[in-house]
């Protein structure tokens, strides 16, 4: 996820203008308007191949998001069933 934001009065993030949701599959958007030439911009980067599976922004005056957050699920490897037992019990390796 990716997408320019602007600046308030006070030195403050005052709106994020436009979304871009990338998956494995493509990139989708930019959502919202303006922005395209702004040089302030954010991104999200999710590592060791984990997942985003959900987000929240907060809100200024019911129109605009000056801020995002993102939960992420991350990759679990399987660990074959006798790795478990010498992880468990250190006297077996």
């Amino acid at each position: 996820m990716y997408g320019p934001y602007t600046y308030g009065p006070h030195g403050r993030v005052e709106a994020i203008t436009n979304l871009t949701f990338v998956t494995n599959k493509g990139s989708y958007g930019p959502f919202g308007v303006g922005g395209l030439d702004t040089e302030n911009r954010f991104s999200v980067p999710v590592q060791n191949n984990g997942s985003i599976v959900g987000f929240f922004a907060p809100h200024w005056q019911k129109y605009y998001i000056n801020g995002v957050g993102v939960y992420v699920k991350p990759f679990l490897i399987a660990l074959p069933r006798f790795m478990h037992a010498c992880m468990a019990d250190p006297r077996t390796v």
